[in-house]
């Protein structure tokens, strides 16, 4: 059953150079037709749940990083917002322009998105191990 709503690659990344790797899986393996209700059923039930978390305050107490590029059209910035404001320990990164895939954005943000990563994997290994 194919998605009503297909994927449009261009929402991908800025960077059309490495939209490569995404048509030659779609040529190797094929498309497998976009989200099913199956699928899009399990990501409502997901939210439910991580609303009830943030409405209690019961979210993990746990570091949480939080990555979006402010042009990103596949899942939407407002949530990484949302998400800040709500969980306690979360880190909120933004790539200005940037679309969904971040490691495979214009070689600038890629260059940042990295260092940022790498940056909040060191300081929160340092915290756990004290």
């Amino acid at each position: 059953m194919k998605s009503p709503l297909p994927l449009d690659l261009d929402l991908i990344t800025r960077n059309k150079d490495n939209l490569t790797w995404v048509k030659e899986d779609i040529e190797e393996y094929g498309d497998n037709g976009g989200y099913d209700c199956g699928f899009a059923l399990r990501m409502l039930k997901a939210q439910e749940k991580t609303e009830k978390w943030f409405e209690t305050g019961s979210f993990p107490d746990v570091p949480v990083a939080l990555f979006t590029g402010t042009k990103d059209e596949i899942c939407s910035p407002e949530g990484c917002y949302f998400a800040k404001k709500h969980i306690k320990q979360s880190n909120l990164f933004t790539y200005e322009g940037a679309y969904h895939a971040l490691a495979a954005e214009l070689p600038e943000t890629v260059e940042k998105f990295y260092e940022d990563l790498t940056s909040w994997l060191t300081s929160t290994c340092k915290l756990a191990s004290q």
